[in-house]
Parts: structure tokens; C-alpha cells; sequence
């Protein structure tokens, strides 16, 4: 099968794709690559019609895409990611086309918006041949507005590297429990909630510490308020860093915080690690395996909950098999959503 894999820009592809692109590739398909941007594969093209947010560039985008499926005689396309999944679905391609949905991000906030959006992701469903998901929440609107449409959700959405992520012992909880946040410090990310629930913990007596991994525009304002809470004892800021899997490695428990997901990678790394998830039940993040989920916002109970399960060891928190998270079986998932799709298309 010559397989078109598309992206609004080349970083997604290069985050996700490679391991899933290297399996095809043994299995003897072909993969081609497009997106606005450079990605390292030989088979890559660049889109100038492409862009990662909607721009009247775009209008060009519908034949520029056609064209490159007709260039390199696709069998079937599949598109990732926001504006190009709409612009390869607006119109009709000469292929059928496969969207591998990382998330309907459609929670701003903003009512008007979000009806737009619906609506621009309703209309490109008659020119969608199949859809893959990774959460439940996405999984139900599709299957609810498109039911004639096959859908599949993959549990382990792109799969993790296991040999980079590989499963550690779980550490004793002889002293403080040690806690992993790791993502943006950003409005959606919401890293205060995650301080918030070492300072409940320390108010109710518990030994704590938490590494916070990453950067972003909330940083400083979280450094004064750890500073102004006095908890610099208890929680360590590391800024970006690529040693994300020792520092889980060396927890007891991944704490997550976001107001929503698509399915969150760091929680299927912690998975493969064997490490457990603390979370909010919000869209994304309830659909990760054995994740413990609270309400949105009640950080006084998560604190609750992790003290509670540190005093067994966390024992009541099952395993993940990590074969069952490889970027190889997500690969094998798609190519199965893809046959079906290709042939409801020929009917």
C-alpha cells in the first residue's frame, strides 16, 4: 500500500510518526510524507499551502494536496492534526482519506468558536473515509454525528518508546512521596493546581516532593508562588529538560493537572515506567489506563487520594503491559482502520 501520512507542520510528525512510519515501511508499504515544513524522510514533501494555524493561504491547499496524492499515486491518506485534517476533507481527495484525531480541541472557552469549529469538523465528515481516535470523548461525538462513519479508538494513542521508557521498579514509600509534573506552564496545563496539592498535602501532614518539568509563560509567577507558599523544600522546578524518564524513574506517582488532553504522552511514558496517574476527570485524561481521577478542581481530595494510596505502598495500582503501548502496535491498529476505510470507500 503507498500510504500519504500529512501534517499541519513537520514537528508532528517528527514527535510521533518515525517509529510508526519504520514499521509500515517493514511490513513492505510505502510512506509519503507531506506537511508546511521540512520532516528528515526521503520521501517528504513541502506544502506551501499548509499552514499550522488557518490562514487565507489555505485556499490553495485542497488541489496542492490532490495533486501531490495524484504525484506519488496514493492508495490512501492520512491526516493529522487540525487545519490540513479540514483542508484534505473540505473537498473530495482522489483517495480516501483516514483522520487520526490527537483531539477536537474545541475547549477555549469561547461558545461562538467552538460552534464554528463543530460545524467545519461536521461538514468535512462526507469526505472522510474513516477516523481514529484516543479518547472517549472524541471517540462518542464522531460516532454520534457520523455514524455511517468506521471509528476506532486506539487506548494507547501514538504509542511510546518503550526501549527509552523502560519499566522501572516501583521505590518504597519510606519517607516523602515523590511526585513527577511534566508539561507547559501554560493556562491549559495549570501548574498552580499542581501546587496546590502539595501545599493540601503538607497541611495534612504528609512528606512531599514534587519535580515540575518544563517551561512556559506561567513559569516565574510559579516560582514566587512556590516561594511565597514557602514550599521551595518541597517542590523542585527542573525547566525543560530531555531526563523526563529518570525523574519518573525515581517517583512514586505522576501528578497531572491539564483542563483537557487529547491523550496525554507523559501519562503513557509514566505507564510504561509502571508508575501510577493522579489526575482530574477531564477530557483526555480519564481515557488514559488506570489512571485515579478526582473532580475537576478538588485538589483537597487528590491530595487526599495520593496520601491514602502512599500508605500502601500504592499497591491497589495495577500494571500496564508495555508491549501493549509500543508505537508497532498503534501502527498495526491504524493499518486496520485504514483496510476498512479504503473499503466501505469502494462500495
Amino acid at each position: 500500500m503507498r500510504i500519504g501520512l500529512i501534517t499541519s507542520v513537520g514537528a508532528t510528525l517528527n514527535a510521533f510518526f518515525p517509529p510508526i512510519i519504520e514499521h509500515w515501511e517493514s511490513m513492505g508499504h510505502q510512506v509519503f510524507t507531506a506537511a508546511s515544513d521540512s520532516f528528515r524522510f526521503e520521501r517528504h514533501t513541502i506544502l506551501n499551502a499548509v499552514t499550522r494555524n488557518p490562514s487565507p493561504k489555505n485556499l490553495g491547499a485542497p488541489f496542492q494536496l490532490s495533486k501531490w496524492a495524484k504525484m506519488n499515486n496514493l492508495d490512501v491518506i492520512i491526516t493529522n492534526t487540525a487545519t490540513v485534517s479540514f483542508l484534505s476533507r473540505v473537498v473530495k481527495m482522489p483517495v480516501p482519506v483516514i483522520y487520526f484525531c490527537h483531539g477536537l480541541h474545541w475547549n477555549s472557552g469561547n461558545e461562538k468558536a467552538s460552534a464554528v469549529w463543530k460545524g467545519l469538523e461536521y461538514l468535512s465528515l462526507r469526505n472522510t473515509a474513516a477516523v481514529i481516535t484516543i479518547n472517549h470523548d472524541d471517540e462518542a461525538w464522531f460516532r454520534e454525528k457520523a455514524p455511517g462513519v468506521p471509528a476506532l479508538r486506539i487506548a494507547s494513542g501514538v504509542g511510546v518508546p518503550i526501549d527509552k521508557f523502560p519499566r522501572a521498579e516501583r521505590l518504597p514509600v519510606d519517607g516523602a512521596v515523590k511526585l513527577v509534573w511534566a508539561g507547559e506552564f501554560s493556562k491549559r496545563k495549570r501548574p498552580f493546581l499542581a501546587i496546590d496539592v502539595v501545599r493540601q498535602m503538607v497541611e495534612m501532614g504528609a512528606p512531599v516532593h514534587l519535580t515540575m518539568c518544563g517551561r512556559g509563560e506561567f513559569f516565574e509567577e510559579a516560582k514566587k508562588m512556590i516561594k511565597d507558599q514557602k514550599l521551595e523544600n518541597q517542590i523542585s522546578l527542573e525547566g525543560y529538560t530531555k531526563e523526563v524518564h529518570r525523574f519518573l524513574s525515581e517517583s512514586h506517582a505522576l501528578l497531572m493537572t491539564s483542563e483537557w488532553e487529547g491523550l496525554p504522552r507523559i501519562g503513557l511514558e509514566a505507564l510504561a515506567i509502571d508508575r501510577p496517574i493522579y489526575a482530574f476527570d477531564v477530557k483526555g485524561t480519564r481515557s488514559l489506563p488506570l489512571v485515579n481521577t478526582v473532580t475537576e478542581y478538588d485538589v483537597e481530595y487528590l491530595a487526599k487520594l495520593i496520601i491514602r494510596d502512599a500508605s500502601i505502598q500504592f499497591a491497589n495500582n495495577l500494571t500496564v503491559n508495555p508491549e501493549d503501548l509500543t508505537p508497532d502496535s498503534v501502527a498495526e491498529e491504524i493499518l486496520r482502520i485504514v483496510s476498512v476505510g479504503v473499503e466501505e470507500t469502494r462500495k
